[in-house]
C-alpha cells in the first residue's frame, strides 16, 4: 500500500527543493498522495500538480498560515482549499508583504552584530520565491557563520535571538476563517510545537474547535509514540479529523524524509476517506452560504444608495445568532473577526442605516457530522514559546 504525506514544504516558501524534486522524493517513497502545505503561499501548487500529474501522485492543495499566539505562533493547515479564490490570495498578499518588510531589518541586525550579509544576497539564493528566515539561514551556513540552519536560528533568527524581528500576524481565529471561506480543512499543525502538556492541548483544542477547527495533526515527525496517543485521544474525544504529515524542508530540517519523517512516521490513507467527506460537506454548506451572500450583497448595495455609504466585500459571511453577516478579517486586536462592535445595528438594532431584515438560515445540502461552519472567535494564548521557521 502506498504512503500519504499531508505535510511538504517547496522553494516556494522555505522548503529547499522545488516542486518537481519533491514529488520525485514522494515517488522514490512510495507516496501516493500528498499535501503541499506552503507557509502562507498557494504558489507552488501550480507546478507541483504539473510535476504530480507525469508520476501518477495526487497533490492535495494545501497551504500553512502562520498565527500570532501570544508571544510565539501557531500554524494551521488548509486542506482541499480552493487556492484560486481571491480573497485567499488578497489576505495572502498581506501576509507576503509583512515578511518582506522584516526581512531587510533582519538583516541590518545581524549587521550590527558583525556579520557581513546583505539582502541581496539572500533574494539571489532565494530565487523568485518568497524570502524568508531559513534563507538568510542559509547565507549564513554558505558564509561559515553557523553550521547549520538549527544554529542560524537558534543564535540569530528564532523569536527572542540574537537577530530577531517579530512580524505581524492574524489571530488563530483568522487563519482559519481564511481556510474555511476558502472551502478548505483547518487543522492544527505539530501540536509538539505548541506545548508539551496533552491536557493544554486538549483545552487548546476545543478553544480552537468553537473558531472552526477541524482536524489535529496526530502523526508528526517528531511525535514521540506517547504524544501521538495523547493526540489521538483528543482528537477523538473533541471529534476533530486526524492527519499526519513529515514536514519535508529539504537542507533546513536535514533529518526529515518524505513520507517517512525520521524514517518511522506512518500515516495512514485511511485518514483521507473522513478529510475528503469534510471538504465535500464544506463545499454544500459554503454553496448555501454563497446563495445568502447574495442577497446580504443586494441589501447592503440597496442600503449604500439609499444612505450614500458603502457595503462591505460580498461574498464573505459567516452564520451569527442564525443569521449570515459579512465576515471582517481585520476586527480590531481582542475584538472577534466575526462580531459586530458592541453597540452597533446589527447587536442593537439601533441605528445609522435601516437595519437588514433578518434572513432565515439555509438547510445544509450536505450532512456534516459533527464538522459545522461556526463562528471564529478570539482564541486566549498562554505564555507558549515560538516554533516554526518562516
Amino acid at each position: 500500500m502506498s504512503r500519504i504525506d499531508l505535510h511538504l514544504h517547496t522553494t516556494y516558501s522555505d522548503g529547499s527543493l522545488p516542486p518537481a524534486e519533491v514529488m520525485a522524493l514522494a515517488q522514490k517513497a512510495n507516496v501516493g498522495t500528498l499535501a503541499i502545505t506552503d507557509h502562507d503561499t498557494v504558489d507552488g501548487i501550480p507546478d507541483s500538480l504539473e510535476a504530480a500529474a507525469r508520476l501518477g501522485i495526487e497533490v492535495i492543495p494545501g497551504i500553512e498560515i502562520s498565527s500570532r499566539y501570544g508571544e510565539g505562533e501557531l500554524h494551521i493547515l488548509g486542506y482541499f482549499l480552493d487556492w484560486k479564490d481571491e480573497a485567499l490570495l488578497v489576505e495572502l498578499a498581506r501576509l507576503k508583504e509583512t515578511r518582506h518588510d522584516r526581512n531587510p531589518r533582519i538583516i541590518q541586525k545581524l549587521n550590527e552584530l558583525g556579520l557581513e550579509i546583505s539582502y541581496e544576497e539572500v533574494r539571489a539564493l532565494a530565487g523568485d520565491v518568497s524570502v524568508g528566515r531559513p534563507h538568510i539561514a542559509r547565507v549564513l551556513m554558505n558564509k561559515g557563520y553557523v553550521t547549520s540552519a538549527k544554529e542560524a536560528f537558534d543564535r540569530y533568527l528564532a523569536d527572542g535571538a540574537a537577530a530577531h524581528v517579530p512580524r505581524e500576524l492574524p489571530a488563530p481565529a483568522d487563519a482559519i476563517a481564511m481556510i474555511r471561506a476558502a472551502k478548505g480543512i483547518a487543522v492544527l499543525a505539530h501540536p509538539v510545537w505548541v506545548d508539551r502538556s496533552g491536557d493544554r492541548i486538549h483545552r487548546l483544542c476545543e478553544e480552537l474547535k468553537e473558531a472552526g477547527l477541524q482536524g489535529i495533526e496526530v502523526h508528526y515527525s517528531t511525535h514521540k509514540p506517547e504524544q501521538t496517543r495523547e493526540y489521538l485521544n483528543t482528537a477523538r474525544r473533541l471529534d476533530l479529523l486526524v492527519t499526519g504529515g513529515s514536514d519535508f524542508h529539504g537542507v533546513t530540517k536535514p533529518d526529515i524524509e518524505v513520507g517517512r519523517g525520521r524514517g518511522s512516521l506512518v500515516v495512514s490513507p485511511k485518514l483521507l476517506e473522513p478529510l475528503r467527506k469534510a471538504a465535500a460537506a464544506g463545499l454544500g454548506v459554503l454553496v448555501a452560504i454563497l446563495l445568502v451572500a447574495g442577497a446580504v450583497r443586494a441589501q447592503g448595495n440597496s442600503n449604500a444608495a439609499t444612505s450614500g455609504g458603502t457595503s462591505e466585500r460580498p461574498g464573505r459571511v459567516q452564520e451569527v445568532n442564525g443569521n449570515f453577516q459579512p465576515l471582517n478579517l481585520h476586527a480590531p486586536q481582542g475584538q472577534s473577526p466575526s462580531a459586530p462592535a458592541p453597540g452597533s445595528p446589527a447587536l442593537s438594532g439601533s441605528a445609522a442605516s435601516p437595519p437588514t431584515p433578518p434572513l432565515a438560515p439555509l438547510p445544509p445540502l450536505m450532512p456534516l457530522g459533527s464538522h459545522t461552519v461556526v463562528t471564529p472567535r478570539p482564541v486566549s494564548p498562554p505564555s507558549f514559546g515560538t516554533f516554526g521557521h518562516r
